[in-house]
């Protein structure tokens, strides 16, 4: 019994378990859907279902945090994430299409996070899809006032180049100004003061492996400091009712 109860704050501090890899679900599936959104938009929004259980499936998002969105091929248009569901267990029909070149009020059952997702595509002309999640590595960082590449600098350049931005409310078009100015800068993997991280790409597979990359990163950096073990609870972010909502 004292054995097991040595072990409990070790396995607490762990990252969440990597699943099992599937061939079926992590190879051929993502791979016969990227091949058929080179030609149709459709299987894009299967992409962000297949993306969002993955992330979830991680660890990196949990209820209805995080959202993600994907370019469809004439550019102006993105698919999006609906606002306050389970990113685990989304359906195509769910997903939401939204114009780049409107700049006026969503509808409400998207992400709240529209008007950040906006200022990443209209920051880098490179950008084909951007991710949100909540990994804890990631968002615990910050509040430690660790720097993700500062153990490892050769991860800043893995990574696509690394930002941090100040807190901003959710949604809020001052969080928007912050991220795109950072995707603007070069960072392809944003750090978002007591409020997760935004990856991009060129498309959903590489903006949330460097989600992953970043997360591996990040707890590799604070077990090197020692601070793997629990944070205290005045140290730990509490959203505000937005940011938990998609």
């Amino acid at each position: 019994m004292n054995a097991i109860l040595a072990q409990e704050p070790e396995d607490r501090t762990r990252p969440a378990d990597r699943p099992p890899v599937s061939l079926i679900r992590d190879v051929i599936v993502p791979a016969l859907l990227e091949v058929a959104a080179r030609h149709a938009d459709w299987p894009r929004r299967l992409l962000l279902c297949h993306y969002g259980a993955r992330l979830c499936s991680l660890g990196l998002n949990a209820g209805t945090s995080g959202n993600l969105s994907i370019r469809l091929r004439e550019g102006t248009s993105i698919y999006i994430t609906p606002r306050g569901t389970d990113k685990g267990c989304l359906r195509p029909s769910q997903i939401r299409r939204l114009s780049l070149l409107d700049h006026g009020t969503a509808p409400p059952d998207v992400s709240v996070e529209v008007p950040m997702h906006r200022a990443c595509y209209a920051a880098r002309l490179g950008v084909g899809a951007v991710v949100h999640a909540h990994p804890p590595g990631l968002t615990a960082l910050p509040l430690r006032g660790l720097e993700l590449t500062a153990a490892l600098p050769e991860s800043g350049a893995a990574l696509g180049g690394v930002g941090l931005v100040r807190f901003a409310p959710s949604g809020s078009d001052t969080l928007a100004e912050l991220v795109g100015d950072a995707v603007g800068a070069g960072a392809s993997l944003v750090l978002l003061e007591r409020h997760g991280a935004v990856a991009v790409g060129p498309d959903l597979a590489s903006a949330c492996k460097r989600m992953e990359q970043g997360e591996l990163v990040a707890f590799t950096t604070l077990m090197a400091a020692g601070q793997t073990s629990g944070m205290p609870d005045e140290h730990v972010p509490r959203p505000s009712s937005d940011s938990d909502s998609g």
